[in-house]
């Protein structure tokens, strides 16, 4: 029932370049990085990495969402104002848009008043305005 609609945006959005949509089916925040820790770990145990070469970009390798582009808009349906344990690591720096409008009637005219919203945003990534207007 799920592949056949997924097929088709798969077919239908094939020549698309300049967006990347990653749909997240089945998919757990938490378990992805458990996964991530016990891959690092095996690693770590044979030998193949040493702890001290850990950083975020080696941890980041190790999840699923390895070689997407970073995560800029997250869009939250339904009105609910959480994350619900969804994409945990790779939200640090996203800018969150919350509607109310539940997931089955959001529409083309509902994703453009959320990358309106997004537009309006500064993006700051754990910077102060002031920082981001300076040199440093």
């Amino acid at each position: 029932m799920v592949k056949e609609p997924l097929d088709e945006l798969r077919a239908a959005s094939a020549h698309h370049r300049g967006m990347t949509l990653t749909l997240a089916l089945s998919y757990g925040g938490r378990e992805s990085i458990v996964r991530a820790v016990q891959a690092i770990a095996r690693d770590a145990a044979a030998g193949i990495l040493r702890p001290d070469d850990l950083d975020v970009a080696r941890l980041s390798g190790y999840l699923p969402t390895a070689g997407l582009p970073p995560l800029d808009l997250l869009i939250r349906t339904s009105g609910e104002q959480r994350i619900s344990n969804f994409m945990l690591w790779e939200i640090a720096y996203a800018e969150l848009v919350f509607t109310e409008v539940l997931w089955p009637e959001f529409r083309r005219e509902h994703l453009y008043k959320c990358l309106e919203v997004y537009a309006a945003r500064e993006r700051r990534f754990g910077l102060t305005s002031a920082q981001l207007a300076s040199d440093v």
